[in-house]
């Protein structure tokens, strides 16, 4: 009985190592969603991404056999998505019923000086991507703030809150995304004139 005992502590021991262990663990996503793969991520030269799983399987870090995966030394869930015709893979900030999406576009202006743009984009099901805020407008291809509202339109009380502030930022396009996840949302946008996303 005691040997039992003991066999079933050690086992179960073990599968409480394993799984917080897998907690800490880099992984991926399958395209069908349906399978995740636990290892840990291998940077080689020129930035490619490399996978090496638990079973000592290597993976290029495609976004045509992967959906999405999980870093966890920066702590971030990158998903793949599609803008201007190429896929990317987006570190996801907020999940919920709009998703918000951040990335970094490095260039050089005309006068030769480097800058890194933050971009954020964010989708709702059955919507496209769309661009909610860049840190330089020079940049920005659309109206962010117009972006955000179309959102956030079947909830009045948020919309109108947007329409009603002179300032716009990222603090202020996270909090409404927020609010807006935690909130029952009212489906009538009769009244509403947000009806259009600019792409």
């Amino acid at each position: 009985m005691k040997y039992i005992f003991v066999l079933f502590i050690a086992l179960f021991s073990t599968q409480i190592f394993a799984q917080k262990h897998k907690n800490k663990l880099d992984y991926l996503v399958t395209a069908n969603g349906n399978d995740t793969i636990y290892g840990k991520f291998k940077k080689k030269f020129m930035g490619e991404l490399r996978f090496v799983s638990t079973d000592d399987e290597t993976y290029a870090v495609d976004p045509v056999m992967f959906i999405g995966y999980y870093d966890a030394s920066d702590k971030c869930y990158y998903e793949q998505k599609k803008m201007d015709g190429k896929t990317l893979w987006l570190t996801k900030i907020i999940s919920g019923k709009i998703n918000l999406y951040e990335q970094f576009y490095n260039t050089t202006q005309a006068n030769g000086n480097f800058i890194s743009i933050k971009l954020w984009m964010a989708q709702k099901a059955g919507s496209p991507l769309l661009q909610v805020h860049a840190s330089s407008y020079q940049y920005s291809k659309v109206n962010g703030k117009q972006n955000l509202e179309y959102l956030v339109r079947d909830n009045p009380r948020i919309f109108e809150t947007l329409q009603g502030r002179n300032t716009y930022s990222y603090k202020i396009v996270k909090d409404a995304i927020e609010a807006y996840n935690s909130e029952q949302v009212i489906i009538d946008t009769s009244s509403v004139k947000r009806d259009k996303p600019i792409l």
